[in-house]
């Protein structure tokens, strides 16, 4: 029997099913987003939910879903759309910090060092990153690690106070007195000022 017109007709059926899911998913952004700004955040993430399973191809509304549901502590629900946006695009860098940031919130570091080393291979110039890096080799307790990215940071022509101030921190912490007084000679030299922390006092500000 001559199936054909039966597939194509399926076929079609199908599409328009599936154009008619993918056209609601504006308006139920439209709806989330009038939620969120009424402070009602749970029931956002619920609309958002709809978005996302209406457009399951859409990029910017799977990270949007993963960033609500952060918001209202469903990590578990974060972590799987963050994992479908980059199934998406492998390479998208807010999907990556997001999900790095996520995975050191419970405690995976690794998976965390995973996502910055693939941000680093995007933008290797980024100060952001390695003092990120930084912060959860120390937190791994890698302290080689983190010394080397601190290091490989502040070397950068975009370096900021910020990673000083956690290095100087982290060298503190580490009893490493000497990389501790080689960074406030370099603070100086960048900003002319002393650093708000001493060998012997803790962060001021």
């Amino acid at each position: 029997m001559d199936t054909s017109l039966e597939t194509t007709t399926a076929t079609a059926s199908s599409r328009h099913a599936d154009s008619e899911q993918t056209d609601r998913a504006p308006v139920l952004l439209e709806q989330a987003t009038q939620l969120i700004a009424a402070g009602k955040l749970k029931e956002a993430a619920a609309i958002l939910e709809q978005a996302v399973a209406a457009a399951p191809k859409s990029l910017d509304l799977q990270i949007s879903t993963a960033f609500l549901n952060v918001k209202i502590g469903d990590t578990d629900s974060a972590r799987k759309h963050l994992q479908a946006a980059l199934r998406l695009r492998t390479d998208n860098p807010d999907a990556l910090h997001n999900l790095a940031v996520l995975l050191t919130a419970v405690g995976e570091f690794e998976e965390a060092k995973q996502c910055l080393h693939k941000l680093l291979v995007l933008d290797n110039q980024n100060i952001d990153i390695y003092n990120d890096l930084a912060v959860i080799e120390a937190e791994s307790g890698n302290i080689a690690g983190a010394e080397h990215a601190f290091t490989q940071g502040m070397q950068l022509r975009s370096v900021n106070k910020k990673i000083f101030h956690n290095y100087l921190d982290f060298c503190k912490q580490t009893n490493n007195q000497s990389g501790f007084d080689t960074a406030c000679a370099a603070y100086r030299k960048h900003w002319h000022v002393d650093p708000p922390i001493t060998w012997d006092s803790n962060l001021k500000g």
